[in-house]
């Protein structure tokens, strides 16, 4: 086989190559768009960390939710809380914080009763 014939097959594998790969990011884009759309027509009830019983503070419609899962026995807990205060002071009726309580330290589920 010629240099030449070799040169021809490598490009035309490389571009076999190339055009596949275009066409698997673009299938993989339009799948990653349709699921975004899907979780952004589904109300904060049906998520699953926002729950209708749930603590919340800020407003219901707000673009943004932040979920804590807080431990009432907790010191990493506890020491959060100061950031998340700064969020919510710096975006008032932007953020909406949703408190899910997780006991995991001893007592802690007295707390949450």
């Amino acid at each position: 086989m010629t240099s030449k014939r070799k040169l021809v097959l490598v490009g035309v594998a490389v571009a076999l190559l190339a055009g596949g790969f275009l066409v698997a990011t673009s299938m993989f884009k339009s799948q990653r768009a349709e699921k975004l759309a899907t979780i952004e027509e589904a109300s904060p009830v049906d998520n699953a960390f926002v729950r209708s019983y749930a603590q919340r503070l800020g407003p219901h419609d707000a673009k943004v939710t932040l979920v804590e899962f807080l431990d009432p026995g907790c010191e990493s807990c506890a020491a959060v809380a100061p950031y998340v205060k700064a969020i919510l002071d710096a975006h008032p009726g932007q953020v909406q914080w949703v408190i899910r309580y997780i006991p995991l330290h001893q007592g802690a589920d007295v707390a949450v009763k």
